[in-house]
């Protein structure tokens, strides 16, 4: 069974870091970038891609750093 994200932060508190450092980077940025994941999940995220920001994605999570994490 494939992790996901999701399943990687079912809650706030409960993240595999581990997991998500090893976990797609563009993922991440993806769902670091999406307004509709909740803001913990978004935080860990943020905290796994640390180092290995993938380039083409810069720009988005500029943009997205602007909007509350709520």
């Amino acid at each position: 069974m494939a992790k996901t994200i999701k399943k990687l932060t079912p809650e706030a508190g409960r993240t595999d870091a581990e997991a998500l450092r090893a976990y797609d980077a563009d993922a991440l940025a993806r769902c670091v970038a999406d307004a509709k994941q909740p803001w913990w999940r978004r935080a860990a995220c943020v905290e796994a891609l640390a180092g290995r920001v993938p380039e083409r994605r810069v720009g988005r999570l500029i943009a997205s750093s602007r909007t509350p994490m709520t």
